[in-house]
């Protein structure tokens, strides 16, 4: 079936009031990133930058796993050793995600622009034809083919600009993208199951089941809460290392 909900029960969405902030931050990089766009990602020749902070153009070849070489780590903010270095360096190696200026900013928020532009790369940037399928996508912005891939895919089916994009969000739309997939019929084993949307419900077990999505600590799983890039840098990891 059809992942429903993606759009928050219409094709656009209004983050709330709290989240604004957020959202005129990644704006304000939109900006920045097409006044001073960054060099392609070295050993990824596709990479010619969008015009979107945080995602490079192509990822070229599928991703493969990390090579036995040392990595010159170029972000300032993103420490050796912690939880999510290797993911950061997994998703930079092969042109998933990028930083700007020297900064990878691991607790700042995805958004769904960025996520469905990673997924459309990834699938080699295929031709489009319904571009235009969402008021809040406008026409000519940076996004606007990868998402209408997405919908011609059944990635998503409801869109939300520059929005943050939450965990069960970001696990749906990789579940998608997989194809639907089976998984075990498991008991999500955390104690906020009752705040899992009925439409992410399924993509969620099956990525808890894959080890792509774990919790947050104290047995919540934060299902609605916002994915940091972090957090969507170790599921993109994982996924596509399960993938080759």
């Amino acid at each position: 079936r059809a992942v429903d909900g993606l759009g928050g029960g219409g094709d656009q969405l209004v983050p709330g009031q709290e989240h604004v902030a957020v959202v005129q931050i990644v704006g304000q990089l939109e900006e920045d990133r097409r006044l001073h766009p960054p060099a392609a990602v070295p050993g990824h020749a596709h990479g010619q930058g969008l015009g979107q902070p945080g995602v490079v153009d192509s990822p070229g070849d599928a991703p493969v796993p990390l090579a036995a070489a040392p990595w010159t780590n170029p972000y300032t903010d993103v420490t050796e050793g912690r939880w999510y270095s290797e993911a950061v360096r997994f998703v930079t190696e092969n042109g998933l995600m990028s930083g700007y200026d020297n900064q990878f900013a691991p607790g700042a928020f995805l958004t769904r622009a960025q996520l469905a532009q990673v997924l459309y790369n990834c699938a080699e940037r295929p031709a489009t034809e319904t571009v235009g399928s969402f008021d809040d996508v406008r026409s000519g912005a940076w996004y606007s083919q990868s998402v209408a891939w997405a919908v011609e895919r059944g990635v998503v089916s409801g869109y939300g600009g520059g929005d943050p994009i939450t965990r069960e969000q970001l696990a749906a739309m990789l579940w998608q993208y997989a194809g639907r997939p089976e998984f075990s019929e498991l008991a999500l084993p955390f104690q906020d199951t009752d705040q899992v949307s009925p439409w992410a419900a399924d993509a969620l077990r099956w990525a808890v089941d894959r080890g792509i999505l774990s919790g947050r600590g104290g047995g919540v799983l934060d299902p609605t809460g916002y994915a940091t890039r972090a957090e969507a840098a170790q599921m993109l990891k994982v996924f596509w290392e399960q993938q080759v």
